[in-house]
């Protein structure tokens, strides 16, 4: 679990400059949802390993590529994309 604390500090310290101030709000707000439903599920079933593995998100915010916010599931041992999620345009 400490693995997707410390994704999600980096995403927050890597974007945090380029945020406006109610957009950082919002950020927070889905950083801490995340954080309060994984941490219920600690472990992912990763289909490369063949079993169940810790936890990472690494959470992308919107940019020239991408128009809304997206966060990938990954395997904590073999950084396999387990998932991506999506979040709706604003």
């Amino acid at each position: 679990m400490s693995e997707l604390i410390l994704a999600l500090e980096n995403f927050r310290k890597k974007t945090r400059g380029d945020m406006g101030g109610e957009e950082l709000y919002a950020f927070a707000r889905l950083e801490k949802a995340v954080k309060e439903s994984l941490s219920a599920f600690p472990k992912v079933w990763c289909s490369n390993c063949g079993e169940t593995r810790p936890t990472v998100v690494d959470m992308m915010k919107a940019d020239s590529k991408n128009d809304h916010d997206a966060a990938d599931i990954l395997c904590g041992e073999c950084h396999f994309i387990v998932a991506t999620l999506h979040k709706e345009k604003s």
